[in-house]
């Protein structure tokens, strides 16, 4: 399991959202850093193309189960820390 690009997909999915609700919550929608910290920085930080060859390689490998799972971890996960983020920005 390639569970470098998970931790990575789920520290950025946190912080994306951490900052769009810092953003909100700061009323600074207007800001022309909103898109280069938000798309330049963590776009770049994430890994969304390392996870999809990640996971055809397990498939290529007939690892059926390994990218399954795989899959429902990064995007369960993921969304997981996005709420998680919305839910401490809220207290």
């Amino acid at each position: 399991m390639p569970f470098g690009t998970l931790a990575v997909n789920v520290v950025g999915s946190f912080a994306l959202v951490t900052l769009y609700g810092f953003i909100e919550r700061n009323e600074l929608t207007d800001s022309p850093y909103r898109a280069l910290i938000g798309v330049g920085l963590l776009g770049a930080f994430t890994t969304f193309s390392t996870f999809s060859v990640e996971t055809l390689t397990l498939i290529e490998n007939e690892l059926w189960l390994k990218a399954i799972a795989n899959i429902f971890l990064n995007v369960g996960a993921c969304l997981l820390a996005g709420w998680l983020a919305i839910e401490l920005m809220k207290g």
